[in-house]
C-alpha cells in the first residue's frame, strides 16, 4: 500500500543492545511524521527600498527598529514573506514545499505588481529550503532524565531552561527535540527524506526510554 507522500512508516524497534534499558515489548503502532512548517528562500534579483515597496503594498509592514524587511501575509496558501533590501526572499510558516514555492511566486508577483523589475525565470530565483519542522507522536510517555543519561553524547536536556531533551541525530543536520509526553519536533531538515531518514534512526532509541504504562 502506497503511503501519502511526506510520511514514512517506521519499523518495529529491535531488542535493546546489553547494557541498554530494556524495551517495551507490546507491538507499538505505525508512527507517521507530519510536516508542519517550511521556510524556503528566493532571489528576486533586484534592489529594493523597503521604505517604499511597504507604502505601496496594501497590508505590509515595515518597522527597521525590529526587523530591516517588509512582511507580507497571504492566506492561499497561508506564509509569511520578508522581503529584503538585498531582493532576497525569505518565506516562512508554509505547511508544505510546494505551497512555499507558490507563496514565493505570489511575493514576487506582488512587487511586479507595483512597478519593481523582479525576475520571475524560476532558475534565476533560485528557489531553495532552508528548513523543514515536522512532528511525529509516540504512544507513550519518555523518560528524559533517563534517555539523557544514556544517550549523553548526543542529548542535551537542560529542564529549568527548556521542558524538552534536544537529540542530534547526527543526520543530515536533523535536530530532535523530544518532550515527555512522547512528542517530538524535528528541526533542521531541507527534504522531507530526511526527516524521513530521521524518524526511522530515532523511533527504536525513543523506544527504550518508553516509560511503563500506567
Amino acid at each position: 500500500m502506497e503511503h501519502p507522500q511526506g510520511y514514512a512508516h517506521a519499523p518495529a524497534a529491535q531488542p535493546a543492545a546489553a547494557g541498554n534499558p530494556p524495551q517495551n515489548q507490546a507491538q507499538q503502532p505505525v508512527v507517521r511524521v507530519v510536516l508542519q512548517n517550511v521556510t524556503a528562500t528566493v532571489n528576486m534579483r533586484i534592489t529594493i527600498d523597503p521604505s517604499s515597496l511597504a507604502n505601496k503594498i496594501r497590508h505590509a509592514e515595515y518597522n527597521p527598529k525590529k526587523l530591516p524587511a517588509v512582511v507580507m501575509r497571504i492566506r492561499e496558501p497561508q506564509a509569511t514573506g520578508l522581503l529584503f533590501s538585498s531582493g532576497k526572499v525569505v518565506i516562512t510558516g508554509a505547511a508544505g514545499v510546494e505551497a512555499a514555492r507558490e507563496a514565493a511566486q505570489r511575493f514576487v508577483a506582488v512587487v511586479e505588481g507595483v512597478g519593481l523589475n523582479p525576475t520571475t525565470n524560476p532558475n534565476q530565483l533560485r528557489f531553495a529550503v532552508q528548513n523543514m519542522v515536522a512532528t511525529f507522536e509516540v504512544d507513550a510517555p519518555i523518560s528524559l532524565e533517563l534517555m539523557a543519561y544514556c544517550q549523553a553524547r548526543w542529548c542535551m536536556y537542560e529542564p529549568e531552561l527548556f521542558p524538552g531533551l534536544i537529540y542530534q541525530t547526527a543526520h543530515r543536520g536533523v535536530v530532535a527535540h523530544v518532550f515527555s509526553s512522547g512528542r517530538v519536533v524535528l528541526t533542521g531538515g531541507k527534504q522531507e527524506d530526511h526527516l524521513n531518514e530521521a524518524l526511522v534512526r530515532l523511533l527504536p532509541i525513543l523506544n527504550q526510554y518508553r516509560q511503563p504504562d500506567a
